[in-house]
């Protein structure tokens, strides 16, 4: 798998530096993990919600995690709901369908992310 342009150009741009674990396809960020041989509590993935006026965000958490959409919209402060392919491949372009980069300001996207990766020393 490659790294979307627009995830690429924004590290570029800002200068931080990217490594690239290659790993075969998965279906899926816990899978991904277990290819990239790096554990579930240190890979992010991003989960995209919309609010009820049709705007989104992105939800970063641990790859092992399941994303609590109740608590997320309690804390929010309004009802969310999970963004559907369509939206998906209308927000990652350059992404392969289904697949959300956990890097929302390279798309634009508020991002809110989950402390325990915040905690993990790398």
């Amino acid at each position: 798998m490659t790294v979307a342009k627009t995830v690429h150009d924004f590290l570029e741009e800002r200068e931080l530096p990217e490594s690239i674990l290659r790993h075969d396809h998965t279906s899926c960020s816990s899978e991904t993990a277990e290819a990239a041989h790096v554990p579930g509590r240190q890979l992010a993935k991003g989960v995209v919600l919309k609010t009820h006026d049709g705007y989104h965000l992105l939800v970063v958490i641990p790859s092992h995690r399941m994303l609590a959409v109740d608590k997320v919209s309690s804390t929010y402060g309004g009802e969310l709901a999970l963004a559907d392919e369509a939206e998906l491949k209308a927000l990652f372009p350059d992404c392969e369908m289904g697949a959300v980069p956990a890097l929302g300001m390279a798309y634009q996207l508020p991002t809110y992310v989950d402390q325990a990766l915040l905690d993990q020393d790398k």
